[in-house]
């Protein structure tokens, strides 16, 4: 969507229809300002960092974001958020970490595929015993542990 509205913005004409189709014409000519969004990934990072530094952060975006599958899952490894329109506070919270629990990602808004690794990473960390399922990309992340058996 960000491209789409990049390209409008410097001369192109691109319609979104509704049978998830696109009608495009004109042709980027135009000299634009664009501020690129944060992504997902980003904010995934910097709550991973915060667990694995046991520090605490805070993000700032200018776009509107649903970061509510990054809050909910971090929140299993014990990160406390505080949000606002265009802005969270991350801070760590041992007492809040479940000791098992499922990280399921999907397609927008679900929890992104690409963040799994940084949940992984966290989770090593941590020493809470995770579980993961990719719907997006079947197979895509998996781990051995030390008893090589196969988790997903």
């Amino acid at each position: 969507m960000d491209v789409i509205d990049f390209l409008n913005k410097s001369g192109c004409e691109i319609i979104l229809l509704g049978d998830r189709s696109l009608s495009i014409g004109g042709y980027p000519g135009e000299s634009v300002a664009h501020v690129v969004p944060t992504d997902r990934i980003h904010i995934a990072t910097i709550m991973a960092y915060s667990i694995i530094s046991n520090t605490s952060s805070v993000i700032e975006w200018k776009s509107p974001i649903d970061v509510s599958c990054l809050t909910n899952t971090f929140s299993e490894l014990g990160i406390s958020t505080t949000s606002e329109a265009d802005k969270i506070s991350v801070s760590v919270d041992s007492a809040s970490r479940e000791n098992k629990f499922d990280v399921v990602a999907d397609v927008y808004p679900g929890f992104p595929t690409d963040a799994i690794p940084l949940v992984v990473a966290a989770t090593i960390k941590s020493g809470r015993q995770v579980r993961f399922y990719d719907k997006v990309f079947r197979g895509r992340n998996i781990y051995k542990s030390s008893s090589n058996s196969v988790r997903k």
